[in-house]
């Protein structure tokens, strides 16, 4: 989930924060899947598997760790408007 927020005294962006720790692992994951560029169903599983392998239980541990932080930064922003964006 993304949350893009509208507001203020510009009335402009203000902020696009991934909220949701796992979406910024299937981010990664995604990332790192599209480098190798699979051309077909088979492949793009292969892949995903072993990019999925590859990613270090303490990465997601710091994105666990992180979310209260990345929380205290919206906190203080007051919009007239919240859009949320499901990925």
């Amino acid at each position: 989930m993304t949350i893009v927020m509208f507001g203020g005294k510009r009335g402009g962006l203000q902020i696009k924060k991934h909220l949701n720790p796992i979406e910024n692992l299937w981010a990664e994951l995604k990332r790192y899947v599209r480098a190798r560029r699979p051309t077909n169903l088979t492949q793009l599983q292969q892949l995903c598997q072993e990019e999925w392998a590859k990613i270090h239980s303490t990465y997601c541990g710091k994105l666990v760790e992180d979310y209260p932080k990345c929380l205290a930064q919206v906190k203080p922003f007051k919009c007239y408007k919240i859009l949320i964006e499901c990925m």
